[in-house]
């Protein structure tokens, strides 16, 4: 029965990290482009997270210029912090929609790292508790 766990553990932990590299490597972030906007209105709300910390759920107008065209658009964001006109965002516009916006907290290369290193340490306490256990 032992065996079989051992094995079970390191066939999750081997398709976790390969879950992660595919993530890492995923193309789908090519088709965006990172860029500043510059927020023109706002409308948020106050949410309470775990009693301690406050987000503000909000709907952002940002302007961004793309192609040599202005172009303003509307996010959805949340944030520990009100968002003010006249702030500077990072954003990331769709190079063939160019009104697809979103805003990553974490970008996908990052997300896919972490994937790929929570599957080594899976496989590292595995494996070594494996042998500790010789």
């Amino acid at each position: 029965m032992g065996d079989l766990l051992y094995a079970l553990f390191i066939l999750i932990g081997i398709t976790i990290v390969l879950y992660g590299l595919m993530y890492y490597f995923s193309t789908y972030d090519l088709n965006y482009i990172d860029m500043e906007a510059v927020i023109t209105d706002v409308d948020c709300s106050r949410a309470v997270l775990n009693n301690s910390t406050m987000l503000y759920d909000c709907v952002i107008g940002v302007t961004y210029e793309m192609n040599g065209r202005k172009i303003s658009n509307h996010v959805a964001i949340r944030g520990v912090r009100p968002y003010k006109v006249g702030d500077v965002i990072q954003i990331m516009v769709d190079r063939q929609n160019v009104l697809n916006v979103r805003t990553e907290a974490v970008p996908y290369g990052v997300r896919g790292v972490l994937i790929t290193l929570a599957g080594l340490l899976l496989l590292i306490v595995v494996t070594g508790a494996r042998f500790i256990d010789l």
